[in-house]
Order: C-alpha cells, then sequence, then structure tokens
C-alpha cells in the first residue's frame, strides 16, 4: 500500500480550502444544493477571521451555538494525485482548551481502498493534543473503523450519537469545539473573489444532514436564498 503521508499537505489559500471543502460536500452531502456546499466551503476558505462559532451541542442538544471574536482557521488537509485533488478532510477550528474536531473528509471513488482515508485521518489526530469526531448511533461500522485509525475513547453526545476521541477526555467539557463562522456580508464579499469553474460536480451518496449545519443554517451563517 502507498505511503500516502508525504503527499498530504495543508490547504492554506482561500481557493484551495473553498476548493477541498467543495470536493468533500461533493462527495459526503449529496443532500446539499450547489449553492450551500459554496456557501459551506466560503466560510471554511476565508483566510481572516473575525469570528468562530463555538458548538456545544454534543452536552446540550438544545444549546445556542455561541458566536464568538477569533481569529483562528479551520484545519484542511488534501492529497492531489497527477495534479488532482483525490482526498481531503476538513476540521474545527484550533481553539486553546478545546478539542478538535475532525468534521469531514472524503476520498474520490477510484482512490478508496489504498489507505489514503486513514492516512488523512492519522495525520489530523498527529496535529492536536485531542481530536474528536462524532458518530451516528446506527453506523457502527464507521465508529469501528474510526477506532481502528486512533479514536479509542467513545462517549454518548446529548443527542444520541457517538462522539470519539484521540485521547482521554473528562465530560463534559472535552465534547465542545469551536467551528469556523462568518457573516453574510463576509461571505458575499468572499464569494465574490471565487471563480465558479473551482465547484466540483455532484455524488450520488446519501449521507445525513448534520446537527452543525442546521445549527449554522439556523444562525444564518449560510446566507439565504
Amino acid at each position: 500500500m502507498p505511503d500516502w503521508g508525504p503527499m498530504i499537505r495543508p490547504a492554506t489559500d482561500f481557493q484551495e480550502r473553498v476548493q477541498a471543502v467543495d470536493f468533500v460536500l461533493g462527495i459526503a452531502r449529496s443532500d446539499l444544493s450547489v449553492e450551500e456546499r459554496r456557501r459551506q466551503a466560503v466560510i471554511h476558505g476565508i483566510p481572516v477571521r473575525s469570528y468562530n462559532a463555538i458548538d456545544g451541542s454534543d452536552v446540550d442538544a438544545a444549546a445556542p451555538l455561541k458566536w464568538r471574536a477569533g481569529s483562528a482557521q479551520s484545519l484542511i488537509f488534501t492529497v492531489h494525485s497527477a495534479g488532482e485533488l483525490t482526498a481531503a478532510v476538513a476540521c474545527s477550528c484550533p481553539v486553546t482548551g478545546l478539542p478538535l474536531r475532525l468534521m469531514m473528509h472524503a476520498v474520490r471513488e477510484d482512490f478508496r481502498g489504498k489507505g489514503i482515508g486513514s492516512a488523512l485521518v492519522r495525520r489530523v489526530i498527529a496535529s492536536a493534543p485531542v481530536v474528536g469526531v462524532g458518530v451516528d448511533a446506527h453506523r457502527l461500522g464507521r465508529k469501528a473503523y474510526l477506532t481502528r485509525v486512533g479514536f479509542g475513547y467513545w462517549h454518548r453526545g446529548a443527542a444520541g450519537h457517538f462522539v470519539g476521541f484521540s485521547q482521554r477526555v473528562d465530560e463534559p467539557d472535552g465534547l465542545v469545539y469551536a467551528a469556523p463562522a462568518a457573516t453574510r456580508d463576509e461571505i458575499r464579499r468572499w464569494d465574490a473573489l471565487l471563480p465558479e469553474a473551482i465547484l466540483v460536480g455532484r455524488s450520488s451518496a446519501q449521507p445525513e444532514r448534520s446537527k452543525l449545519w442546521r445549527l449554522l443554517r439556523g444562525a444564518g451563517m449560510f446566507g439565504r436564498g
């Protein structure tokens, strides 16, 4: 199996970050419209951040999303092969005292089964003192996979799903994390700089709509219309 480690790179500039998140959402979130997917990608991609959103929904399922001033940029890693994006992972924002959360990752269909996804997850785990991940309660196979690649400590979140960590944490404080946030004006301003050509095609995957997405949408972070 190839050693993917040397091919994993952090995504740093705006367009690269947007393309990576759009790539993941295009595979893992076919329920999103192209416009909604683009808004989410822009929020992750903004390089000069004014806000983070503190998500405590794993502790209290009804907890509101709390915006705070913050410049922490979400962590994104990519893998390219022959100049083409083949895999990517996007995480929450690194904030002192909170775990990093693996939010979404995807591998292009023709590269699956080669160990690239596991290499990306392990790179994320190596990038922070504590990394967390959420898994819906019925997805036991995914929970087993994530356990194998480094998430060895599991709790039940407030909504009943599994929350796993790379290190032992004290409940409930270890379940709170910082997500990227942006105002509608910031989204519009950065979106105007984005060429349409970077968007990827649709996917046939059918995942669930995430708790975080619903919270951010309700807070107006993805805009309307």
